[in-house]
């Protein structure tokens, strides 16, 4: 990496760490019935920009994990989190917070990733990582008759392509 090159990333660094202390510090207005929709908001920048650019940084992984807290964040900007949750919901943020400051003090030391450390943190919490694979959808060539298309809410497809730009009567 050239000089300029570096001296990008350790602005990067710089006002990721930043980005973080102020998530650790602010997270824990979740616990409040009603927080601050503004202080919620500023959570959820902080995050989506954490998760900005990491990525266009060339760190995948903590710009996986700094989105799922863009994710919470803008979710408790639309919806009230149940009191239960709140303390489950902490413990993931401050965790995940920990983690992205781990990942930065490899990141400046190493200049790769604490891509173990993460795998980790994604297997602890599977619910947050889980990736569905898209159903496959048959291709014409394996469909005998055009009418065995069906949407999933099962309204058969347009049998006759014909059909399509006959005129109602």
């Amino acid at each position: 990496m050239n000089q300029q090159g570096r001296e990008f990333v350790e602005i990067f660094l710089q006002e990721a760490s930043e980005r973080l202390q102020f998530l650790r510090e602010y997270s824990g207005i979740l616990q409040d019935a009603y927080p601050p929709a503004q202080d919620v908001e500023r959570l959820y920048i902080a995050a989506h920009t954490l998760a900005g650019t990491s990525a266009s940084y060339g760190f995948p992984l903590f710009s996986e994990v700094a989105g799922k807290l863009a994710h919470i964040f803008q979710y408790a900007m639309n919806a009230t989190i149940a009191a239960d949750a709140s303390a489950p919901l902490l413990e993931f943020i401050n965790e995940a917070v920990a983690l992205l400051e781990s990942d930065l003090i490899i990141l400046s030391a190493h200049s790769v990733e604490a891509s173990e450390d993460i795998d980790a943190f994604k297997q602890r919490y599977p619910f947050a990582f889980q990736t569905t694979a898209p159903a496959e959808e048959p291709l014409l060539e394996e469909v005998d008759n055009v009418a065995e298309l069906a949407s999933a809410d099962g309204e058969v497809a347009v049998t006759d392509p014909a059909e399509m730009y006959a005129p109602d009567l």
